[in-house]
């Protein structure tokens, strides 16, 4: 049986913290955590299957009320978080 290929969507966007303290982004469903010191950004990258694949194919950012940041990926994605070029 022949391999399909599946196509992929992918984002590439700066999380900027212009808040006076660092800010608290969590990376769901894996849970990591990264504390955003006060005027400086984080690169996010996030790809995975496109939409109706593996379900919508969207990275969701919720800005929660304590200021922070959630992130969550979908069903077959990979979301990566870089600091300074560095994967953190």
């Amino acid at each position: 049986m022949a391999s399909q290929d599946r196509a992929e969507v992918a984002y590439t966007f700066g999380l900027i913290n212009s808040g006076e303290g660092p800010r608290l982004v969590i990376l769901e469903p894996w849970g990591d955590q990264f504390p955003l010191p006060s005027g400086e950004t984080l690169e996010i990258r996030a790809r995975g299957p496109v939409a109706g694949q593996t379900g919508d194919g969207r990275l969701q950012v919720e800005l929660r009320p304590d200021g922070g940041v959630t992130m969550r990926g979908w069903v077959g994605s990979i979301v990566e978080l870089y600091y300074h070029d560095q994967e953190v």
